[in-house]
């Protein structure tokens, strides 16, 4: 009963923990972070704060570990049915696939919540099915360099010595009226003394928002005037987002990719446009739990990814 007493008079309209509460509905979890974190010193039993606070570290600090403390102890009390499913989260991030598909699987056995449908969870275990057979072939590549970049201005940072083009924001002449309405924003490889017959490749919702982002290309003509836009097709476009298309001097599309054979988010796949259009996962580590956006090769065994 005192217990009651104390939550009572810590949620009035002006509390941290209203405050911290809508923060949390909304999904600013770097703002509630630090208000949790005080609540939680003022109460360290309360399973609540346990709860949120471990939703905060999972989507902001991304300390892992200390998240999954946090909801683990928050789960075995009376709280929200989703500290299952941000439990399966922390796994999956945490690469412990085989654990996020037990949580994943309690949070529906559970009733699940709104927030979530089946089928979209379903598939999380099915990303996490992937990730577990695709970590069964590991190597780790020599990490260069690193830098922290706007994601506006993310690809003004990469080598294009020995690219025949350079990267530009996609022009409003390649967007449809979907993309503007949309606000979609993308990046293309525009080649450099550009030649009848060659083809620039772009990302775009099309006319329809129903099947996320596809990769299109259109081709220079010989009278100086661009070809209608072509769709790559259902061997290369998924019924998730395709977006940021690279293709190298053998004819391979390089793209980045919410659906086909993923680890979650978005993965880098390649493509030989001129032979079998057989669709390939550039593997672990190249591709993570994170998304990653971009990938450039350079002719020199190296390559640069942009996790976000």
């Amino acid at each position: 009963m005192l217990l009651s007493s104390v939550y009572g008079q810590e949620k009035t309209l002006s509390s941290p923990r209203t405050i911290a509460d809508s923060l949390l509905s909304i999904n600013d979890f770097k703002s509630a972070l630090p208000i949790f974190e005080n609540l939680l010193l003022k109460y360290p039993r309360d399973p609540y704060y346990n709860y949120a606070l471990g939703v905060c570290y999972l989507y902001t600090s991304r300390n892992l570990e200390k998240s999954i403390g946090l909801l683990k102890k928050a789960s075995t009390a009376d709280v929200p049915n989703l500290v299952y499913f941000y439990l399966a989260e922390a796994y999956r991030f945490s690469y412990r696939f085989n654990e996020a598909i037990d949580y994943y699987r309690r949070y529906t056995i559970n009733g699940g919540s709104p927030k979530h449908k089946t089928e979209e969870v379903e598939k999380l275990v099915n990303v996490c099915e992937n990730g577990s057979f695709l970590l069964k072939y590991l190597y780790q590549p020599p990490v260069i360099d690193k830098k922290m970049v706007e994601l506006k201005e993310f690809y003004s940072y990469y080598n294009l010595e020995n690219i025949p083009g350079i990267l530009i924001p996609k022009p409003d002449d390649l967007k449809t009226s979907i993309d503007k309405k949309l606000n979609e924003s993308s990046i293309i490889l525009y080649p450099k003394n550009l030649k009848a017959d060659e083809y620039i490749y772009y990302s775009s919702y099309g006319n329809s928002e129903s099947y996320g982002k596809d990769i299109f290309r259109v081709q220079l003509k010989d009278d100086g005037f661009w070809s209608k836009p072509e769709n790559l097709g259902d061997a290369i476009n998924s019924a998730s987002d395709e977006d940021y298309p690279f293709v190298d001097k053998s004819g391979t599309l390089y793209f980045a990719s919410k659906g086909h054979y993923s680890m979650g988010g978005f993965d880098i796949f390649y493509v030989n446009l001129i032979g079998s259009p057989e669709v390939v996962n550039i593997g672990y580590p190249l591709n993570n739990t994170e998304n990653n956006l971009f990938f450039q090769p350079t002719g020199k065994n190296t390559a640069v990814i942009h996790p976000l």
